[in-house]
């Protein structure tokens, strides 16, 4: 399926949108993971975990939509926005789009 943040896409002609999609994913804080990351912090350096992590919450939030994307019909999501939020203890990434299909 084809992903874009752009309102259209080159050389692809969309017959029908299909409404709105969206996805959500959190990514839960972990204690062990927070300490090595203040530490991180206090003596500079990358966190991998907190990269890691925070980068499957994304991809899990996208992956979502595209599956419901999919479901309603669609063979393109374009106009997709990402944002990421912070509740509490964890990581909130949403994304949404517009579905549509069409053809090459």
């Amino acid at each position: 399926m084809i992903v874009a943040t752009t309102p259209a896409l080159v050389g692809f002609r969309i017959t029908e949108h299909l409404g709105v999609v969206s996805g959500v994913a959190v990514e839960g804080m972990d204690v062990v993971r927070d300490l090595f990351a203040a530490f991180r912090n206090v003596w500079g350096g990358r966190s991998r975990g907190y990269e890691k992590g925070l980068e499957e919450a994304r991809e899990r939030a996208l992956l979502q939509m595209v599956e419901r994307a999919g479901a309603a019909g669609a063979n393109a999501v374009i106009g997709v926005s990402v944002g990421r939020d912070s509740a509490g203890l964890a990581w909130i990434f949403h994304c949404s789009g517009t579905p549509g299909s069409g053809a090459v």
